[in-house]
C-alpha cells in the first residue's frame, strides 16, 4: 500500500508537488477551502475543508498518518501546516516557526531584537492612533500588509502625509533599506541551511515596486559570502529545523537585510522551474529525499545564469500575440507559459497579478537580459491605455 502525503492548500501552485510525490511513489491527499482549487482534481483523494481547522483536517484523515505534509507556496495558512506537523509529529516547519515568519510585524521586531535587522517598524493601528509615532523614521518607508505574500499591497511612500493616506488597519510601516534586492531559495535539515540559489529581482519603479523578473546569480558572485552566514543566523532565530526555505533580502554596502522569509518553496514557478533549471536540484525532491527519507543534503550546486521574466506591458489592450513556437525558437526559451490571448485588457502593474499572466525563462549568458526581455515583449501588438490610479 502506498504511503500518504498531505497537501494543505491545493491551488495551482500545488500541482508540481503532487507530480513529484507521484514520481516518488506516494499517494496524495489534497485539502483546500475552495472547490475550484486545481490540486483537488490532481490528487488521489481530496476534500473541501477549512485547512485552518485542525479538527476538520484530522477528521478527513480518519486515523491515517501521512509520511509528510508537502510544502507548497502558501501565505499565512502556512501556520496550518506547522500545526498539523506538530500534531502528527511530521518533518517540516513547526507552528511556532510558521507563525513567526508569516507575521511580518513579529518577524521584524524579533530580528531587530537579535540585531539581525536594522529598521524601525510599526503597526498601522499605532500610527493611525498617534501619527507622531513616525517621529524619527527615515523616509522613504514601506507600507505593506502584515500578513500575505506576492508583493500585493506593498507601496514605497516618500513622506508622512502620504503614509496616512495609504494605510489600512492591517498594514505595517517600516523603514526602507537601500540596496539590491535578491530572492533566495534553500533547504534546511537538522537546522543547517543549504542555499541553493540567489536571484536578483527586477522590479518596477516606485512607488509599487512590483517584481517583473529574476536574474539568477552564479556561485562566483561575492554576494553569497555576504548572504549565507547571515541567513544561517536568521534560520536559527526563527527556529526552522527541517524544510524548504525562501527569503527576500536587500544587500547594500555589503550588509544584508532580510525583508521577509518563509518556510516553504517560492511561488510563481520559481522553485519548480527556475531553481531546478539553474541548479539541477528540484527543491520538492530534496525535501522528500532529505527531510522525509533522511538523506544527506547535497553538495553546493553551481548556478547557471538564467533570466525569468513576466509579461509586464503596463496598462494596455493586447491586440495580437506572436506564435509561441516562434518566440521559443528566436529567444531560445527554456520555458514559456502564456495565460492570456488577444483581446485581453491589463491594468498597470501594481498588485502582484503580473505573475498570473505566465512566464518565460531564457539563458542570460550573452547580452543584457533586460534588453532581451524588452525585445520579446515588443513582439506583442498592444494598445496602451491610461494607467489605473494608485
Amino acid at each position: 500500500m502506498l504511503e500518504d502525503t498531505l497537501i494543505l492548500g491545493a491551488s495551482a501552485e500545488s500541482l508540481h508537488a503532487i507530480d513529484v510525490a507521484h514520481q516518488h511513489g506516494y499517494n496524495v491527499i489534497a485539502l483546500d477551502g475552495s472547490p475550484s482549487a486545481a490540486g483537488l482534481a490532481a490528487a488521489d483523494a481530496s476534500a473541501v475543508v477549512d485547512i485552518t481547522n485542525a479538527d476538520e483536517v484530522m477528521a478527513i484523515l480518519d486515523g491515517r498518518r501521512p509520511a509528510a505534509i508537502l510544502p507548497v507556496p502558501i501565505g499565512r495558512a502556512l501556520v496550518s501546516t506547522g500545526r498539523m506537523n506538530d500534531i502528527l509529529d511530521l518533518p517540516g516547519v513547526r507552528e511556532k516557526t510558521a507563525d513567526y515568519c508569516t507575521d511580518k510585524y513579529a518577524f521584524a521586531r524579533g530580528l531587530s531584537g537579535k540585531q539581525l535587522r536594522d529598521a524601525k517598524c510599526l503597526l498601522a493601528s499605532d500610527v493611525m492612533t498617534d501619527p507622531t509615532a513616525l517621529d524619527g523614521f527615515a523616509f522613504p518607508v514601506i507600507v505593506k500588509p502584515r500578513y500575505g505574500s506576492g508583493s500585493r499591497g506593498v507601496v514605497l511612500v516618500e513622506n508622512r502625509a502620504d503614509v496616512l493616506m495609504q494605510l489600512s488597519k492591517d498594514d505595517i510601516v517600516e523603514e526602507c533599506c537601500p540596496g539590491i534586492e535578491y530572492g533566495m531559495d534553500g533547504i534546511v535539515k537538522d537546522g543547517s541551511l543549504l542555499v541553493l540559489m540567489l536571484r536578483e529581482k527586477v522590479n518596477t519603479k516606485p512607488p509599487v515596486r512590483q517584481c517583473i523578473g529574476y536574474l539568477t546569480v552564479p556561485r562566483g558572485d561575492k554576494v553569497y559570502s555576504v548572504v549565507e552566514p547571515y541567513m544561517d543566523a536568521v534560520v536559527s532565530e526563527i527556529g526552522l529545523e527541517d524544510g524548504l526555505f525562501h527569503a527576500d533580502i536587500m544587500v547594500g554596502d555589503g550588509k544584508p537585510f532580510a525583508i521577509e522569509v518563509s518556510a516553504r518553496p517560492s511561488g510563481h514557478s520559481i522553485s519548480s522551474d527556475l531553481v531546478a533549471l539553474a541548479t539541477g536540484y528540484d527543491p520538492l525532491e530534496l525535501f522528500l529525499d532529505c527531510c522525509v527519507l533522511g538523506g544527506e543534503l547535497p553538495s553546493v550546486p553551481d548556478v547557471q545564469r538564467l533570466f525569468m521574466g513576466f509579461f509586464d506591458f503596463g496598462a494596455c489592450e493586447v491586440i495580437a500575440c506572436p506564435d509561441p513556437d516562434y518566440l521559443k525558437s528566436k529567444y531560445g526559451l527554456l520555458r514559456y507559459v502564456q495565460n492570456f490571448d488577444s483581446g485581453t485588457v491589463f491594468g498597470d502593474t501594481v498588485d502582484g497579478t503580473v505573475t498570473e499572466r505566465g512566464k518565460f525563462i531564457m539563458r542570460a549568458g550573452q547580452g543584457d537580459p533586460l534588453q532581451h526581455m524588452a525585445s520579446l515583449l515588443d513582439e506583442f501588438e498592444i494598445r496602451h491605455l491610461d494607467a489605473r490610479p494608485l
